[in-house]
């Protein structure tokens, strides 16, 4: 009979892998849209907050959030 010590540590394993796969695309489109180029490039050739300026100071950005947050 297996004890419960390695049972729980390849869960804990198990788990810990599964989460960095689904979170790794994500921390990578974070770290990217600090990129100052027009297209997803990796290394980024500089590092900028323009697309977040952009998205915030545009009408129509805010616009399509705000509906988008009323319909969820």
């Amino acid at each position: 009979m297996m004890s419960s010590r390695p049972l729980r540590w390849g869960l804990w394993t198990w788990a810990t892998l599964v989460v960095v796969f689904l979170m790794a695309p994500i921390a990578m489109v974070g770290v990217l849209s600090f990129n100052s180029s027009r297209f997803l490039q990796f290394p980024p050739p500089s590092w900028t907050t323009d697309w977040y300026k952009e998205y915030v100071t545009d009408p129509t950005w805010i616009d399509v959030t705000l509906r988008s947050l009323a319909v969820a």
